[in-house]
């Protein structure tokens, strides 16, 4: 991710030609992302009843975002065109349901950095979440909606390779 990180958007179709990037996508394949995700999920499953549903939500929606990152990126030897992971149905899916309509207009206008600036913002909506559990507030119905609306929009991704 730093890789693709440094690049701006007009840079990433030409980085599939860097040696940095072919050293990198080469090492990846399906299997690994997906022992990637099952290691991370493990892990983290069992804190789940103690967090809430707001927080599980965003967590497993920047999840979701990451390892359809990186799928994307491994794609990328047969199909430039998914370098543009930004631009990527799935991954804007997954944006439109978990970011306000302010913040989809701020992340398009990144040139450079994008996934550092969705970890930032996710990273602050995690950290407020967990402010709110420590501190006893509840959440509101809203919150409630939204997380629902992320849960369901990950359920409901296109089939794996689709952009449709």
């Amino acid at each position: 991710m730093g890789f693709i990180d440094i690049l701006t958007v007009d840079e990433y179709k030409s980085s599939k030609d860097h040696p940095h990037f072919k050293a990198l996508v080469g090492e990846l394949s399906e299997t690994k992302i997906a022992k990637m995700f099952t290691d991370s999920v493990g892990s983290i499953e069992r804190v789940r009843p103690y967090v809430g549903e707001y927080l599980w939500a965003v967590h497993s929606t920047y999840q979701a975002i990451v390892v359809r990152t990186v799928l994307l990126l491994h794609w990328s030897k047969q199909d430039s065109e998914k370098l543009n992971w930004h631009r990527d149905s799935g991954i804007q899916q997954l944006l439109e349901a978990s970011l306000s309509e302010d913040e989809v207009k701020d992340f398009e206008k990144v040139r450079i950095g994008k996934f550092s600036w969705l970890q930032r913002i996710y990273e602050q909506k995690i950290l407020a979440a967990m402010q709110q559990i420590l501190s006893g507030e509840q959440f509101g119905e809203a919150a409630l909606k939204q997380a629902y609306r992320m849960e369901e929009r990950v359920r409901q991704l296109k089939p794996v390779g689709s952009d449709a």
